[in-house]
């Protein structure tokens, strides 16, 4: 059986292991703010609905390692939070 899958450069994106874990980073962090920002907020002990940032970076060091937490502090501040 011959398995013919096209491959030719214009539709081919090789990505690195870098470029897919910092992708799955993001996607994490992404999950866990919509999952803090879902909740419901308790008017009697006035929780909030929100995120923790070092909540999350800690979850993406147990997760991901240690050496990818600077990268996801740098896309939480510059591209969510758009501080420059």
């Amino acid at each position: 059986m011959k398995l013919d899958l096209n491959l030719k450069h214009e539709n081919v994106h090789i990505f690195t292991t870098e470029e897919v874990i910092r992708k799955q980073v993001k996607d994490f962090i992404r999950s866990r703010m919509d999952e803090a920002n879902a909740g419901p907020v308790n008017q009697y002990n006035r929780k909030t609905k929100g995120w923790s940032m070092s909540e999350i970076l800690a979850e993406v060091s147990v997760r991901f390692g240690e050496d990818v937490v600077d990268f996801a502090k740098r896309y939480i501040v510059t591209d969510i939070c758009g501080i420059k």
